[in-house]
Protein backbone atom coordinates (compact mmCIF):
# COMPACT_ATOMS: atom_id res chain seq x y z
CA UNK A 1 0.00 0.00 0.00
CA UNK A 2 1.41 3.27 -1.09
CA UNK A 3 1.53 6.37 1.70
CA UNK A 4 -0.93 8.20 -0.83
CA UNK A 5 -3.39 5.82 -0.57
CA UNK A 6 -2.92 5.15 3.34
CA UNK A 7 -3.12 9.26 3.69
CA UNK A 8 -6.53 8.84 1.90
CA UNK A 9 -7.56 6.16 4.14
CA UNK A 10 -6.99 8.03 7.29
CA UNK A 11 -9.43 11.01 5.99
CA UNK A 12 -12.39 8.67 4.69
CA UNK A 13 -12.32 7.14 8.02
CA UNK A 14 -11.22 9.86 10.65
CA UNK A 15 -13.15 10.57 13.50
CA UNK A 16 -15.30 13.47 12.29
CA UNK A 17 -15.25 12.98 7.81
CA UNK A 18 -18.27 10.82 8.06
CA UNK A 19 -20.46 13.56 10.14
CA UNK A 20 -19.00 16.40 8.28
CA UNK A 21 -20.04 14.52 5.31
CA UNK A 22 -23.42 14.15 6.71
CA UNK A 23 -23.98 17.46 7.37
CA UNK A 24 -22.78 19.12 3.88
CA UNK A 25 -24.97 16.05 2.08
CA UNK A 26 -27.99 18.23 2.96
CA UNK A 27 -26.87 21.63 2.08
CA UNK A 28 -23.99 24.03 2.03
CA UNK A 29 -23.23 25.62 4.85
CA UNK A 30 -20.75 28.64 6.68
CA UNK A 31 -18.08 27.37 8.86
CA UNK A 32 -20.23 28.17 11.95
CA UNK A 33 -23.28 26.44 11.03
CA UNK A 34 -21.06 23.32 10.46
CA UNK A 35 -19.69 24.08 14.17
CA UNK A 36 -22.94 24.20 15.64
CA UNK A 37 -24.12 22.08 13.37
CA UNK A 38 -21.61 19.53 15.11
CA UNK A 39 -21.32 20.87 18.71
CA UNK A 40 -18.70 18.09 20.02
CA UNK A 41 -15.90 19.02 17.13
CA UNK A 42 -13.52 21.30 18.47
CA UNK A 43 -12.52 24.39 16.12
CA UNK A 44 -9.11 23.09 14.99
CA UNK A 45 -10.22 19.92 14.60
CA UNK A 46 -13.26 21.00 11.93
CA UNK A 47 -10.51 23.46 10.17
CA UNK A 48 -8.37 20.56 9.43
CA UNK A 49 -11.19 18.24 8.82
CA UNK A 50 -12.12 20.67 5.85
CA UNK A 51 -8.92 21.77 4.71
CA UNK A 52 -8.21 18.01 3.84
CA UNK A 53 -11.17 16.85 2.72
CA UNK A 54 -10.94 20.47 0.39
CA UNK A 55 -7.34 19.48 -0.80
CA UNK A 56 -8.46 15.87 -1.84
CA UNK A 57 -11.19 17.43 -4.05
CA UNK A 58 -14.72 16.54 -1.96
CA UNK A 59 -15.55 19.88 -0.40
CA UNK A 60 -15.06 22.89 -2.21
CA UNK A 61 -14.59 26.53 -0.11
CA UNK A 62 -16.10 29.39 -1.55
CA UNK A 63 -15.42 32.90 -0.36
CA UNK A 64 -17.78 35.84 -1.29
CA UNK A 65 -16.77 39.38 -1.77
CA UNK A 66 -18.95 40.61 0.94
CA UNK A 67 -18.56 42.44 4.60
CA UNK A 68 -18.07 40.89 5.98
CA UNK A 69 -16.81 37.91 4.05
CA UNK A 70 -18.88 34.97 3.76
CA UNK A 71 -16.95 31.39 3.10
CA UNK A 72 -19.33 28.69 2.86
CA UNK A 73 -18.75 24.27 1.93
CA UNK A 74 -20.04 22.38 -0.08
CA UNK A 75 -19.87 18.69 -1.47
CA UNK A 76 -18.02 18.90 -4.38
CA UNK A 77 -19.23 15.61 -7.42
CA UNK A 78 -16.77 13.42 -5.58
CA UNK A 79 -17.80 14.34 -2.26
CA UNK A 80 -21.55 13.59 -3.45
CA UNK A 81 -20.43 10.45 -4.54
CA UNK A 82 -18.57 9.15 -1.57
CA UNK A 83 -21.31 9.92 0.41
CA UNK A 84 -23.35 7.60 -1.66
CA UNK A 85 -21.16 5.11 0.04
CA UNK A 86 -20.95 6.04 3.35
CA UNK A 87 -24.92 6.51 3.85
CA UNK A 88 -25.34 2.97 3.91
CA UNK A 89 -23.25 2.49 6.95
CA UNK A 90 -24.82 5.65 8.51
CA UNK A 91 -28.24 3.88 8.46
CA UNK A 92 -26.37 0.38 9.40
CA UNK A 93 -25.01 1.99 12.40
CA UNK A 94 -28.93 3.64 13.43
CA UNK A 95 -30.64 1.22 12.91
CA UNK A 96 -28.41 -1.22 15.33
CA UNK A 97 -28.08 1.96 18.14
CA UNK A 98 -30.24 -0.62 20.69
CA UNK A 99 -27.97 -3.52 20.26
CA UNK A 100 -24.63 -1.51 20.44
CA UNK A 101 -26.30 0.20 23.65
CA UNK A 102 -26.92 -2.98 25.03
CA UNK A 103 -23.15 -4.32 24.42
CA UNK A 104 -22.05 -1.57 25.91
CA UNK A 105 -23.67 -1.92 29.26
CA UNK A 106 -23.02 -5.72 29.63
CA UNK A 107 -19.14 -4.98 29.07
CA UNK A 108 -19.17 -1.93 30.94
CA UNK A 109 -20.76 -4.01 34.25
CA UNK A 110 -18.15 -6.57 33.59
CA UNK A 111 -15.38 -4.02 33.38
CA UNK A 112 -16.70 -1.80 36.23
Amino acid sequence: MTDELIDLLELLCGKWTHVILMVLHEKSHRFGELKSAIPRISTKMLTQYLRALERNGIVTRTVAASIPPRTDYELTTLGQDLVQHLMPVGKWAKSKMKQFEKARKIYDAANA
